[in-house]
């Protein structure tokens, strides 16, 4: 899976890379490394919450 993060600290980047090496979706990535007892943060929510940071035209 090439250079792999420290068990607690998966970056999104690293998720994506992976999922495309593997032909499969992050979600399915994500519930491997759970599977193995590596807590991995749903990706849907880091980001929404990265989203909910990026000004928007009416937050001027």
């Amino acid at each position: 899976m090439g250079d792999v993060p420290e068990a607690e600290h998966f970056p999104l980047d690293y998720l994506v890379k992976t999922a495309l090496r593997r032909r499969t979706g992050i979600r399915h990535i994500v519930s491997l490394l759970n599977d193995l007892g590596i807590p991995v943060p749903d990706p849907a929510l880091t980001i929404r919450a990265a989203l909910a940071r990026v000004p928007r035209p009416d937050q001027f």
